[in-house]
């Protein structure tokens, strides 16, 4: 039996106990694998979006121009965010700091 380079040893060890999980500690799931209510609000969340820009260029091979609609859709995210921060942390607002 061949010694195994460290790097397959790894990928071993992890091949079961950290398939689903990210860096953070969060699971991700396939979309396919996800209840049907949490398929249907995945449009709303933008990770889903991002996922999707991703996987077009890294696993679907569709090129940089495949990531057009979920880029546009990200920005949009981008500017309601932004609108809800502005509207909820206005600058004329008295600052309380405590420290």
């Amino acid at each position: 039996m061949g010694r195994r380079s460290g790097f397959e040893d790894h990928e071993a060890d992890d091949d079961q106990a950290n398939q689903d999980t990210d860096p953070s500690g969060c699971e991700a799931a396939p979309i396919a694998d996800l209840p049907d209510w949490v398929q249907s609000i995945a449009n709303f969340v933008p990770t889903y979006w991002a996922m999707e820009g991703f996987l077009d260029v890294i696993l679907r091979g569709e090129g940089v121009a495949a990531v057009t609609v979920p880029t546009l859709i990200l920005l949009g995210f981008t500017a309601v965010f932004t609108l809800v921060a502005a509207a909820k942390f206005r600058s004329a607002e008295t600052k309380i700091y405590v420290g």
